[in-house]
């Protein structure tokens, strides 16, 4: 299956090339190392900070050592960061992936942030169908998502 990921407010993502030999696991991983949002694209809508290196979460939250943020490197994709000041939640607009083969039977990504209608990471064919959606569960605090998609 080809298929993009569309972010409507939040995500992840900047591809690490698929393994190269048969005995690898064949793999595209997404992640924001770089720095910048290549080769990811607004599509529609403005963030102004788009890939941030915060360390910290804008709320508190007690169960998290320090308050630090538990995302995945050092970067991230961040649809309320501002380049100073407080987050602005107010930002909207969607963010997609390049195109990549969905070849496996499963796919799996860390999200965080909010559960509203109009919020949430899509799993999206190539002409634009949502095949999978996922949301965060009104946090900054991050969580795996694993999912099937379909055959």
């Amino acid at each position: 299956m080809v298929a993009s990921i569309l972010i409507a407010l939040v995500c992840l993502g900047a591809p690490v090339p698929a393994a190269e030999t048969a005995s690898q696991l064949a793999e595209v991983r997404f992640d924001f190392e770089t720095g910048d949002l290549e080769p990811w694209r607004v599509v529609e809508g403005w963030f102004e900070h788009p890939v941030s290196s915060r360390e910290m979460f804008h709320n508190v939250y007690p169960e998290i050592p320090q308050n630090r943020y538990n995302h995945q490197g050092r970067f991230y994709l961040s649809t309320v960061e501002r380049k100073s000041g407080p987050s602005n939640d107010e930002m909207t607009g969607v963010m997609e992936s390049p195109v990549f083969v969905l070849a496996g039977p499963s796919m799996s990504f860390l999200v965080g942030g909010g559960q509203a209608e109009n919020v949430y990471v899509a799993l999206c064919n190539l002409a634009g169908q949502e095949l999978l959606k996922a949301r965060g569960r009104q946090t900054e605090i991050i969580t795996a998502w694993i999912g099937r998609h379909r055959s």
